[in-house]
């Protein structure tokens, strides 16, 4: 009987049937990339065996290149950036924050310079919704300045490392083959405190999403 198509089947002394994911897993090169702990290769086993779309290396890719995008468009006050990439809950909560700071007077300029780490650190299938936790560790420079342009935090020629966790979150169902950010996390040392920190599933809370392409 053949092999699923999700399924590379290796001959030799011993018989070994290891999926696509495993694979990819195995072969990433990149130090920067990484997925930590069996529970976590264990869950995007999973959700590669129900979503036959599902590709690591494509993922890894869109989330870095989301979190980019997000986080200097959330700086430059882009809405218009921000609703394409946000779920409608998780763009107002970025436009209140923006709308906050504008009535404050001040505005922020934010560039992300590299991303030095992406972790995937959890992954799970619930029912027909794949969640795919990540820690982000990225070189940033993030000022932000007040009505006469003077600075109120950060500094232009500084470089700091900032850590964040979101949750990607999509309905493998969907014709939509967008990942959304379900939550972002703030609960650990060194957490980005220029992104909110919320809970899609809690829609009282200051939350936000990014969609990977």
């Amino acid at each position: 009987e053949a092999a699923p198509s999700n399924v590379t089947t290796l001959h030799g002394d011993d018989y070994q049937e290891l999926s696509g994911v495993e694979i990819a897993i195995s072969a990433l090169k990149d130090e920067r990339l990484a997925v930590i702990g069996d529970e976590a290769k264990q869950g995007l086993i999973d959700i590669a065996a129900h979503d036959k779309d599902f590709d690591l290396m494509s993922f890894l890719n869109g989330a870095q290149d989301a979190f980019v995008i997000i986080v200097e468009a959330f700086g430059a006050a882009d809405k218009e950036t921000l609703k394409g990439l946000l779920a409608e809950p998780v763009f107002a909560a970025f436009s209140g924050a923006i709308e906050e700071r504008e009535k404050a007077g001040q505005r922020m300029e934010t560039e992300i310079h590299a991303i030095k780490r992406a972790e995937i650190i959890d992954a799970k299938l619930d029912k027909k919704t794949a969640f795919v936790t990540m820690r982000f560790i990225a070189s940033e420079t993030s000022v932000t300045y007040g009505e006469d342009d003077e600075i109120v935090s950060g500094h232009p020629d500084a470089t700091t490392d900032m850590r964040d966790m979101w949750v990607f979150a999509r309905d493998i169902k969907s014709s939509d083959p967008r990942w959304l950010v379900h939550e972002t996390k703030g609960d650990f040392e060194d957490d980005n405190e220029s992104i909110p920190n919320a809970d899609a599933a809690d829609e009282s809370a200051s939350i936000h999403a990014m969609s990977i392409a």
